[in-house]
């Protein structure tokens, strides 16, 4: 049998299944995602739709022809979320709507898990706290 390899191979490209980025072909704000079976899907509107992209495919990002955009992350209200602190410490962030909570997201200092804010960590405090 036969192991399925594209969990691994966009984990290659920096994202996650089903995460949401952009492609560097210039000015273009479509959303792009990669689903479970490989398909490069986009934004086909703003309800929530997704169509099967006809311009790019994962080819194109895997040979390094175009590259991945990523966009900051944008928890939904009802879940806990990481960001890094002024001194460089990563907390999380429990699933409350208040003012803090909208300065992190709005700042581009949340992320889905402790890893990527520790990976984040140096480049956060030096664009938002420096």
């Amino acid at each position: 049998m036969s192991k399925n390899l594209i969990p691994e191979v966009v984990k290659l490209l920096g994202v996650e299944i089903g995460e949401e980025f952009r492609i560097d072909n210039a000015g273009s704000e479509r959303l792009y995602k990669i689903d479970e079976f490989g398909n490069l899907m986009y934004a086909a509107s703003s309800g929530g739709e997704w169509g099967s992209s006809s311009c790019f495919n994962i080819t194109s990002l895997l040979s390094g022809h175009h590259y991945i955009l990523k966009v900051p992350y944008n928890p939904q209200p009802d879940k806990e979320f990481w960001y890094v602190s002024i001194d460089g410490v990563v907390y999380a962030v429990s699933p409350l709507a208040d003012t803090f909570r909208f300065y992190l997201i709005k700042s581009g200092n949340c992320f889905r898990t402790e890893e990527e804010a520790r990976a984040n960590s140096s480049r956060i405090k030096k664009e938002i706290f420096q």
